[in-house]
């Protein structure tokens, strides 16, 4: 067997077993992470679902408690409770169970059931259930004793206290809120949930309200989601239980896979392999957090009546994909890697041959010519009858041995010539390496520099003398020095290394980013010998990076602060609306007479509710057009000690527990500066002063006059502010951390402090924590500003 297809052999066998294991094992990885990847999209598809259906659920209950806040339905509540003031609950029960009785032998056909359905109250609920009759079924209200007050049709039964889930909604006066999973209710005609809610009179339950919701809505989601699909994905909603209540695919039957069953009872939703009439699925599930509570049905119960049982229940929402269609991704990625391996194998035989070709065909020449060297003829070719190329070789070289003395002087011609020819071409070689404009140096295995380019000198600003000898390190930065530590060992083992990013500093001090490609060279013994390196400077692309990155840092930051922003506004909301609703509540439901003292005090809590809010939204928007650069500064002479009482006196009237001491004699008879800006400052500050004093009503406001400034100070003695946070306290959003329980969104210091600065005034805060703080504002009197 010849050389050239031992080496095809050898060359094969060493290429063929790595590309045919690495993609082997590459394409399981890579299909394994597909697939993980697709299920984990399933599985996000169900959270995403499922909270869908939990905002809706919670909608449904949110309203029927808004609904059970209505004056009517207390007021309804009220009258019908009264009844059983003079009798005992025995008595009452005995009335409440004859009129069940005779209602539910005439299913609902009784005086009392058309009584109920002419009242008020039914008139109101049916009038608010004809605004949507596509979204409710029924409406009804029982009193505490589980009696019809009201409803929109006729009930089942009369008396609903013998209900489980009148029992859990009641909870013995305390009240609770849950939805009531009816399924496909015949009265209605579609699938019902029930929102069941008690209606609370001080706290206390005194009846229960029911609506029986249509599920169009979650219907719609369901049906939307599949058909906006393409991919055939069957979407449905399920109960731990195992049985449907609703899926895309229409109709209600039981769960029928054993998957499906186990995916129920995870309480944290993920996805799994399915299988439905031998057809492989993708499952991906997740459970719907809301209080949903069953209907069962125990041996001799009737249905709407009596007996039936109620129990916790969890809805999961369901998608089913086949896995040929999900899967068409890891199909076309698998077609692509069998077709790459075969390229590779063609690939890798041609490089085989072509090197064996390469190899064995200067060790062939090299026979010839031995043994034309051996003949004393250098222009003939000579065949060879033996197996091996090696066994002619070692001949020929026989041969030469012999005749070594005759052609000894031709040699030492042969190597003179030679010897000219390197030293030719060593010095085109220089003149190249100096001529290229590129960035180059050799270095030996001690990193020491033997050679550079001129351009390398040059550019960094050294002499050559500077430079030959010395190590490369020493022209780098400590990181870099670290980072060609690590890199050595490797190039050492590779023989090359690729845009290895490094920074050089020039004999100026300057530090340039660069990308360094070396490739190393051998000596004739086949150990290192150079190492040639090439370098770009890429310190305007490392400086453009490095700013792209902090703008999306300060993108990112700007998202924070907005998100903050929006929760800490509709917390400050809600606290004076609450104030203001509940005092009304008060003053139109008092029995009492109501007397002017009390006016004035309802009124003056109504007052500091509306102040809170009207501070709120000015500090807002004076804090949006500040962002947008929308606010001018508009100087007139005022007379800012009238300004610094008048906010005093008004801050009095809305905090009369306050003590509010005002000495600003010092101030100057006026000052040029916007009337209104500076009322906002102080506004600000009087209120930040009356929020932090909490028990120690005593606040002082001091104006005097400093050469050409004109000073304003705030003192209040309440809890203070931690010294590490007074550095803090005019950043936007801040809030320090002794400020627990104290409303405030932190912006009105900021937008003081920002209108102070457009006077080309000064703002600062001293505190001590627990003793009280003081703001100071100084102001120019000429009105110097922006």
């Amino acid at each position: 067997m010849s050389i050239r297809i031992k080496l095809i052999s050898i060359l094969l066998f060493i290429s063929m077993v790595p590309i045919v294991f690495l993609s082997v094992v590459g394409l399981q990885m890579a299909r394994e992470s597909l697939r993980e990847e697709i299920g984990s999209k399933f599985e996000n598809m169900a959270i995403e679902k499922a909270r869908a259906i939990e905002t809706i659920l919670n909608s449904k209950i949110e309203e029927t408690v808004i609904l059970a806040t209505h004056p009517i339905v207390i007021d309804a509540l009220r009258k019908a409770n009264s009844r059983y003031s003079e009798v005992s609950d025995a008595t009452a029960l005995d009335t409440i169970l004859t009129v069940d009785k005779e209602w539910v032998s005439q299913k609902g056909k009784t005086q009392t059931a058309s009584t109920i359905a002419a009242n008020a109250l039914s008139v109101f609920f049916k009038n608010y259930q004809d605004r949507n009759l596509e979204k409710y079924g029924e409406i009804f209200v029982t009193d505490n004793k589980g009696a019809n007050v009201a409803m929109t049709k006729a009930l089942s039964d009369y008396y609903q206290a013998d209900e489980s889930w009148w029992k859990e909604s009641f909870s013995d006066g305390k009240g609770s809120v849950f939805i009531d999973d009816r399924g496909y209710d015949e009265s209605v005609g579609a699938i019902v949930v029930g929102a069941v809610v008690p209606v609370k009179d001080g706290g206390e339950a005194i009846g229960i309200l029911k609506i029986n919701f249509k599920v169009t809505d979650i219907i719609d989601v369901v049906s939307s989601a599949a058909n906006q699909n393409k991919q055939n994905i069957v979407i449905s909603i399920a109960r731990n239980s195992g049985s449907l209540v609703i899926s895309s695919k229409g109709g209600i039957q039981s769960i029928i896979t054993e998957s499906e069953k186990a995916a129920l009872n995870d309480a944290q939703g993920g996805w799994m392999s399915d299988e439905h009439g031998g057809v492989k699925t993708i499952l991906g599930y997740a459970p719907i957090s809301a209080p949903i509570f069953s209907r069962i049905l125990p041996v001799g119960s009737e249905r709407g009546v009596k007996g039936e049982m109620w129990h916790k229940t969890t809805w999961f929402t369901l998608l089913d994909i086949e896995q040929d269609t999900a899967f068409t991704a890891i199909n076309k990625m698998t077609m692509i890697y069998l077709i790459s391996g075969l390229v590779a194998i063609l690939a890798v035989t041609m490089i085989a041959l072509r090197l064996a070709a390469n190899i064995s065909h200067p060790i062939n020449q090299l026979c010839e010519g031995a043994q034309a060297i051996a003949a004393g003829r250098f222009d003939n070719r000579f065949s060879i009858d033996r197996n091996d190329e090696l066994g002619v070789l070692a001949n020929a070289f026989t041969k030469m041995q012999i005749n070594l003395a005759q052609y000894r002087d031709h040699l030492e011609e042969l190597v003179e010539n030679r010897t000219s020819e390197v030293k030719k071409s060593e010095e085109k070689y220089r003149l190249l390496y100096n001529d290229t404009p590129v960035m180059q140096h050799s270095i030996d295995q001690d990193m020491r520099i033997v050679m550079v380019s001129d351009y390398w000198l040059s550019y960094l600003g050294y002499t050559r003398d500077e430079v030959i000898g010395r190590k490369i390190t020493d022209f780098q930065t400590e990181a870099s020095c670290q980072t060609v530590a690590k890199t050595f060992p490797v190039f050492e083992k590779t023989g090359k290394v690729e845009d290895v990013a490094l920074q050089f500093v020039k004999s100026n001090g300057e530090v340039i980013d660069v990308l360094l490609s070396a490739i190393q060279t051998l000596s004739a013994q086949g150990e290192f010998g150079m190492a040639l390196g090439v370098m770009i400077d890429v310190t305007e692309e490392m400086r453009a990076k490095e700013e792209l990155k902090k703008a999306l840092e300060g993108e990112k930051e700007y998202s924070t602060l907005q998100s903050k922003f929006i929760s800490l506004v509709s917390h400050e909301f809600r606290t004076p609306l609450t104030i203001i609703d509940s005092t009304a509540q008060r003053l139109v439901r008092s029995k009492k007479q109501i007397t002017p003292e009390i006016l004035r005090e309802k009124s003056e809590k109504i007052r500091f509710a509306v102040g809170r809010m009207t501070d709120l939204i000015e500090n807002t928007l004076y804090a949006a057009r500040l962002e947008e650069n929308k606010i001018e500064l508009t100087p007139v002479p005022i007379n800012l000690g009238d300004m610094v009482r008048e906010v005093c006196s008004v801050h009095g009237d809305i905090s009369p527990d306050h003590d509010i001491s005002v000495d600003v004699m010092g101030l100057p008879s006026t000052i040029a500066a916007d009337e209104k800006l500076l009322g906002i400052i102080f506004t600000n500050l009087l209120s930040n002063a009356v929020k932090f004093a909490l028990n120690a009503p005593s606040i002082e406001v001091t104006g005097w006059t400093e050469g050409k400034h004109a000073v304003v100070s705030v003192t209040d003695h309440g809890v203070g502010i931690p010294e590490d946070e007074l550095t803090h306290m005019f950043d936007r959003f801040f809030r320090a951390k002794t400020a627990d329980g104290i409303k405030g969104t932190g912006i009105g210091l900021n937008v003081s402090k920002e209108f102070v600065e457009m006077h080309g005034g000064e703002i600062s805060v001293d505190s001590i924590e627990g003793e009280g703080s003081t703001f100071t504002v100084r102001l120019p009197i000429d009105g110097a500003g922006q």
